[in-house]
């Protein structure tokens, strides 16, 4: 972790500590009451900048979707005509993937390295 996160913002390696207790804290109230933590600035900008350097090498070997479906991603097999206009409505989704297999290992994208 050292090198890759901001741990004087975020004390991961010693959470035991008032700063960790407080981090702890911070974030899960802030996930009971947003259903989000943010923690910026976690990652140190040289790692950021390493991690988005590795994402574009192995972006063209990444796979990708462009899809159209309903919110269920299922048939028009509802029996109401309210649940038939919901799986009528179309949405478009676009997905682009790496596997992990395919993270080289020294790539700081791959929890391997840290």
């Amino acid at each position: 972790m050292q090198g890759c996160v901001n741990l004087t913002a975020y004390p991961l390696e010693n959470l035991d500590s008032e700063e960790g207790r407080v981090l702890v804290e911070r974030t899960c109230s802030d996930l009971k009451r947003t259903g989000v933590a943010a923690l910026p600035s976690f990652l140190l900008p040289s790692a950021l900048h390493q991690i988005v350097s590795d994402a574009e090498k192995i972006c063209p070997i990444a796979y990708r979707s462009n899809n159209e479906h309903n919110i269920y991603l299922d048939d028009l097999l509802g029996q109401s005509e309210d649940e038939v206009r919901i799986r009528e409505m179309q949405q478009k989704s676009s997905k682009t993937c790496i596997t992990y297999d395919q993270i080289p290992r020294s790539s700081l994208i791959s929890v391997r390295t840290l």
